[in-house]
């Protein structure tokens, strides 16, 4: 199989409002979630229906919004979750078939 990686448009009124309409076909290699992770944009059945391998939330440092959500982060349980507030910046390059991952910094725990 070739890598696949789905790059919702984080600001997109219409896909934030219904991923629903996102018809998956299989595992994807990694996930840019929409409106950094909110849980009304990212619903548990099209998160798990996905299968990523590794999710990327864009959120700034110190959001107010507490985003992302507790629920989005709990339906992604077991998946690679990297987030700009805790790692900065991510990179991903990707050969078609193979994914690596090199972020900014790694969040100490």
């Amino acid at each position: 199989d070739d890598l696949r990686v789905l790059l919702a448009p984080v600001d997109d009124a219409g896909l934030a409002a219904s991923p629903r309409d996102i018809r998956p076909t299989g595992t994807v290699g990694a996930l840019l979630l929409p409106r950094s992770g909110d849980a009304d944009a990212n619903p548990e059945a099209w998160l798990r229906a996905l299968q990523p391998w590794v999710a990327l939330i864009s959120v700034e440092a110190g959001n107010r919004g507490g985003l992302p959500s507790p629920e989005t982060l709990a339906s992604l349980s077991g998946t690679t979750v990297l987030r700009t507030d805790l790692n900065g910046w991510i990179e991903l390059t990707s050969d078609g078939k193979q994914l690596w991952v090199e972020v900014e910094r790694t969040p100490r725990r």
